[in-house]
């Protein structure tokens, strides 16, 4: 026995997370409370949340009560969990499968919700996402024989080139440091806006209109210094809205 899949829904069926801000929430909260658990990846499609895990059974039960508190907690969920359903991972031709599984989840049940993977961590394992290195290393370690071009392919982009455009760079932004917005004083969100400064080779009053701050600001956020992890992650987030706009819109209700 190699490990856990766990996955946990709500009792009523209900999207867990159905909207950007949430999805970026929930894998904030998985990735916290899966450092310590043998977290490997993780994948919300709609209603469920499916994350594969290297540790004993009663440290899966543990991570999935803990989980469902604090989904309950920080997305103000109306509805309680069902009982989490914990499934054997055998051996090590079963773990690779089901890496493979849980990131191309979406696609296995047909939804569209989350194009960009927010409620994932595909985005940490291509470098989309900064804070989370450390699962690169646990997945290279335990899937040896995953590659990038496959992670790109369940992305949807495998093409994906990084790319600066300001029409999505405060968004793209916000992405690669899991939050909603760009606004407020946390350090994540302060890192991100100086690395759209940064890389915005533009006018100080529009990168200060894009950013809704003022031009002391975008000056002070100039004079910081660059964070490259940070700003590769911002251009490829750029990149992932570009391929997925040249692939066309998702098949959903208008």
């Amino acid at each position: 026995m190699l490990g856990y899949q766990v996955i946990v829904r709500l009792a009523d069926g209900r999207p867990i997370a159905p909207s950007v801000p949430a999805r970026r929430a929930l894998a904030r909260v998985v990735r916290t409370l899966g450092r310590t658990a043998g977290l490997l990846v993780f994948r919300l499609p709609d209603s469920h949340l499916h994350v594969v895990l290297l540790c004993s059974r009663e440290r899966a039960g543990r991570f999935a009560h803990d989980l469902e508190v604090a989904l309950r907690r920080r997305l103000c969920l109306p509805a309680r969990f069902a009982p989490a359903h914990l499934v054997e991972i055998r051996d090590q031709p079963h773990l690779e499968n089901v890496v493979d599984y849980v990131l191309r989840n979406q696609e296995h049940h047909g939804a569209t919700a989350d194009p960009l993977h927010d409620a994932s961590n595909l985005p940490e394992l291509l470098g989309l996402r900064v804070g989370g290195g450390w699962l690169v290393g646990a997945v290279r370690e335990a899937v040896p024989r995953l590659r990038r071009r496959r992670l790109l392919e369940i992305l949807g982009a495998p093409a994906l080139t990084p790319v600066w455009d300001p029409a999505f760079a405060v968004d793209a932004a916000a992405a690669a440091v899991g939050h909603p917005s760009l606004a407020g004083k946390d350090p994540e969100v302060v890192a991100a806006r100086a690395a759209v400064v940064w890389l915005w080779q533009g006018r100080q009053l529009d990168i200060a209109a894009a950013l809704g701050v003022d031009v002391r600001t975008v000056r002070r956020h100039a004079a910081s210094s660059p964070v490259p992890a940070l700003e590769a992650a911002i251009l490829g987030q750029i990149g992932l809205r570009h391929a997925l706009a040249a692939v066309g819109p998702a098949e959903h209700l208008p």
